[in-house]
Order: C-alpha cells, then sequence, then structure tokens
C-alpha cells in the first residue's frame, strides 16, 4: 500500500517493518480498514506485554530471575548484559 521505509528488507514480505512512525502506521492501519472486513489496530501495552511474555507470570519474560551481589543468573545472560556477565567492573558490583 505505498513504499516500504525498512532498513532491513532482505527476507522479503517475512521481514518485520521498521523505521516507521506512530502517525505512518495509523494511516496505514485506516487504509486497511477501508479494504478489508474487520477492524485492524495496535495492541495495547498490555496486550503487547502479553504476546512478548509468551505466557510467562513472573515479573521479567525469561522467569524468576534474583541477581543479588551480582551473581551469574543463566536467565538474566539469555536476555542481555549485566554485571555478572559484562566481564568489566561496575560501581557497587563485585563479583
Amino acid at each position: 500500500m505505498g513504499d516500504n521505509p525498512s532498513y532491513f528488507s532482505a527476507c522479503g514480505d517475512d521481514c518485520p517493518v521498521e523505521n516507521v512512525s506512530w502517525h505512518a502506521i495509523q494511516e496505514f492501519i485506516q487504509e486497511l480498514n477501508s479494504r478489508q472486513e474487520g477492524t485492524y489496530r495496535l495492541p495495547t501495552e498490555a496486550q503487547w506485554e502479553y504476546a512478548a511474555r509468551s505466557g510467562s507470570r513472573t515479573a521479567f519474560a525469561n522467569g524468576d530471575i534474583s541477581v543479588t551481589d551480582c551473581q551469574f543468573d543463566e536467565n538474566l545472560n539469555a536476555m542481555g548484559w549485566y554485571c555478572g556477565n559484562a566481564k568489566v567492573a561496575y560501581p557497587g558490583c563485585i563479583d
């Protein structure tokens, strides 16, 4: 329905669209709704969080994480960098 502003487009129609503003998305949804039966919209924050968690009911999507004194945590390690796996010193962190 127009130009694809995505930087990552090598995977064709399987790529998500990025580099698009909220207003452009709203215009796209309005156009889509005028062409299709049904009503499309962006998910609410709560709906997005629920979908991103994949059914998890813990504080973090990867499960219960308790990092004390910067100890290594397998669940947190899978999500990102923190003082337990960054291999650099942080103020207040003693490995």
